[in-house]
């Protein structure tokens, strides 16, 4: 009867742990970026009560073992990282991942933390932080620190690529149709006819709306196009979006053509033309770090929505930046399913009652046999 009283509570204690792991589960509903866990349970010690493939008196051998299980414990408790639903927000700066990666995070001693809670801020600095504001990584690509001074403007690519535009104090040579009978358009998006170079006056101090930029053919020829968003090439021309036969069986785009071109640095991966006939440079300012983990099991939590590496989850592996992975304008809620929870939490509370009733019946059957008499 004692050996029943051991078992049983240790099916208490391991229940216990269940409802307690359960609880934290259901309380974190709503965290961003929160995995639920899950406790494993193992048996533990077999009492031998006679030995395996014992000969019995009649020459046979038993053909079954004669073990007692002892309990059960709990073994360890699993995060399980399955991805929770992606909600929007408008916000840039709300940012969920779509694959097994993890953001890095710098905190203030230097340590180095890593979370799925992609709710980030920029602080009175410019940094991009945390809710605790502990900073992002990023990896930068210009010689500059990645600063944001102006939130609403910053894009972010799903390859964690942050954009931003720089306006420039360069003007662009725009231009204006003069006889509308010319227009020659043949459907490609360029045109041509006689266009003038348009200058401000006193009737028109800023530059139409109806404007044309001109541009070099790939034979060489001259042509305009209305479109005031433009690419760079990899030779660090300005070149429009349109491309159009080269005469050797591909398709090229026409070079911008101006009498004055802003300095295009690294990085820039747009130059468009703002209302004040000015050149804009979209610049590829920083890459967020991300990185993923052999055994994301084994990695620690200490609260904050942060996780840290151990010997168990292995180093942190750096996803390269061609790899697409994240969404600007939303977060990643919870993958705590309500409902499964509460199925877990009934069956715990049934099996705690059955252990200690289990408690119960043997110091029922105890006190009967104290009770026997002679």
């Amino acid at each position: 009867m004692i050996r029943t009283l051991w078992t049983a509570a240790s099916g208490m204690t391991a229940q216990q742990a269940n409802i307690d792991n359960i609880a934290n589960n259901l309380a974190n509903v709503n965290t961003t970026g929160y995995k639920k866990t899950s406790v494993e349970f193992q048996d533990l010690l077999y009492a031998n009560l006679r030995e395996n493939g014992r000969v019995l008196a009649d020459g046979t051998t038993s053909p079954i073992n004669f073990q007692l299980g002892l309990g059960v414990r709990v073994a360890g408790i699993r995060t399980e990282f399955s991805k929770g639903n992606l909600q929007a927000t408008n916000n840039p700066f709300d940012l969920a991942l779509t694959d097994d990666t993890f953001f890095e995070i710098r905190l203030p001693n230097g340590q180095v933390a890593y979370t799925r809670d992609g709710s980030f801020k920029v602080n009175s600095e410019g940094r991009i932080v945390t809710v605790d504001g502990y900073q992002l990584s990023l990896q930068n690509k210009t010689a500059d620190e990645v600063l944001i001074s102006d939130p609403e403007a910053v894009s972010i690519a799903e390859n964690g690529s942050i954009v931003m535009p720089k306006r420039t104090s360069v003007p662009a040579d725009i231009y204006i149709l003069k006889d509308v009978k010319t227009l020659v358009d043949d459907g490609t998006g360029f045109f041509k006819g006689n266009f003038e170079l348009w200058q401000p006056s006193d009737t028109q101090p800023t530059p139409p709306k109806d404007r044309y930029f001109k541009v070099e053919m790939p034979d060489g020829s001259e042509a305009y196009v209305r479109a005031g968003s433009f690419k760079v090439d990899s030779a660090g021309n300005i070149v429009t979006s349109l491309q159009v036969a080269d005469g050797n069986g591909g398709f090229k785009p026409a070079r911008l053509v101006s009498s004055s071109l802003p300095e295009v640095d690294k990085g820039v991966v747009q130059v468009d033309v703002g209302d004040d006939g000015k050149f804009v440079l979209t610049q590829e300012v920083g890459l967020i770090r991300r990185v993923r983990f052999t055994n994301p099991q084994g990695l620690e939590k200490r609260g904050q929505n942060l996780y840290f590496p151990t010997a168990a989850s292995g180093p942190a592996e750096t996803v390269s930046e061609d790899q697409a992975g994240v969404m600007s304008g939303f977060i990643e809620t919870s993958n705590v399913q309500v409902a499964e929870e509460m199925v877990k939490m009934i069956m715990a509370q049934r099996a705690y009652e059955l252990n200690s009733k289990a408690i119960q019946t043997a110091d029922d059957m105890m006190q009967v046999a104290n009770q026997l008499k002679r």
